[in-house]
């Protein structure tokens, strides 16, 4: 398993954006966010993507993750590959304090 993992630390409540829509990736992209690193518990995790809604505009195989109020903390971010494919990407963050 070749996911990538991504400390997110946030010093107040932020509405986050989390997406590999810039980046034409090699593969299909996961993204999934949790408050665990080790954790597969279901109630650790944020969010989860395979398929951007909307798409984005650069291909049909990119994540994008919308979490329009996350409080502060550190979070890990998940960069994942279907079928466990792996290649390259960008992982881009938008982050807004509320």
């Amino acid at each position: 398993d070749r996911d990538a993992v991504f400390l997110l630390y946030l010093d107040r409540p932020s509405y986050v954006v989390l997406d590999t829509c810039t980046s034409w990736p090699t593969y299909d992209t996961f993204l999934y966010l949790r408050a665990v690193c080790t954790s597969t518990d279901v109630g650790d995790e944020y969010g989860c993507n395979d398929q951007a809604v909307p798409p984005c505009t650069e291909g049909p195989d990119m994540s994008r993750l919308t979490l329009p109020r996350l409080e502060a903390g550190m979070y890990y971010v998940f960069v994942d590959g279907a079928a466990g494919r792996y290649g390259d990407y960008v992982l881009q963050a938008d982050i807004t304090p509320l």
